[in-house]
């Protein structure tokens, strides 16, 4: 096996994306976080020479985008693990990841600000593995997107990141908690959300990272009824949830050993 990091390398082009993957072909891990000067062609050399790649880290790669991921597509067919964030250029290219990356199981897709609501409905409709989406700050995304990914792949997924995603309403959201049964990490910091999205948690939920900082609509009650169903929860982020009362928060009998965040200044 071979796993090579390059994260933060900046001067590191597609030229030596080449001459790496021509010289490592049992390449199965690769991570060019940060290598900004990278283009579509160092996905084309990619695509050709990792056959066997299986995880991939583009963060901030800022110059790569549709064409690349097409080419990435292509030979790169087992792939497990992709991570765009930050990837500004990236939009209906992800589709192509979608059709032929079949054992796709975690996606990050944060601050891909082209990503639409026809993007992510048929990404979820053809990764029948993904089990970890992470789609915070694509600000464009709606409800439409939020239930098509939950009445897809809600019996898969273990991560789901919508965090400023300001166009999703309570009836997306509580959708989560009907049809998500593994969900272990939720991220919903700044959404605009109310009480309302928590309807539908009950019995035993198995959360454990649960973001809420700055989703002013939640209240005392939603938090009462999330230490009662989340037994397993370690983090729960509650900074500049204005409508908290502090005492009460204190008083909660949350889990032992969760983390709490809060911040009502």
């Amino acid at each position: 096996m071979c796993w090579i990091d390059l994260s933060d390398c900046k001067r590191v082009s597609d030229k030596g994306v080449e001459t790496l993957v021509r010289g490592c072909p049992q390449l199965q891990g690769l991570y060019l976080s940060g290598c900004k000067r990278l283009t579509d062609k160092s996905l084309e050399h990619i695509g050709r020479h990792s056959k066997h790649l299986v995880e991939l880290n583009l963060h901030s790669c800022i110059n790569v985008g549709d064409l690349g991921l097409a080419y990435l597509s292509w030979g790169c067919t087992s792939l497990r693990v992709l991570d765009l964030s930050m990837c500004l250029k990236v939009s209906a290219g992800v589709q192509s990841v979608a059709e032929r990356c079949m054992e796709l199981r975690t996606l990050n897709l944060s601050s891909c600000s082209k990503i639409k609501d026809d993007i992510i409905m048929n990404l979820a409709e053809k990764c029948i593995h993904l089990e970890n989406l992470v789609l915070n700050g694509c600000r464009t995304l709606s409800d439409e997107a939020v239930k098509e990914i939950v009445r897809c792949r809600g019996s898969n997924l273990k991560v789901l990141g919508l965090g400023w995603l300001t166009n999703i309403s309570d009836e997306a959201v509580k959708l989560i908690f009907t049809f998500c049964s593994l969900i272990e990490h939720l991220d919903l910091e700044s959404c605009n959300i109310t009480d309302g999205c928590f309807i539908e948690l009950s019995g035993v939920s198995p959360l454990k990272i649960l973001k809420l900082n700055n989703c002013h609509g939640i209240t005392n009650t939603s938090i009462v009824k999330i230490a009662a169903c989340c037994p397993q929860l370690e983090k729960l982020d509650l900074s500049y949830c204005d409508q908290l009362t502090l005492e009460i928060v204190r008083g909660i009998a949350f889990p032992d050993g969760c983390k709490l965040f809060l911040n009502f200044t």
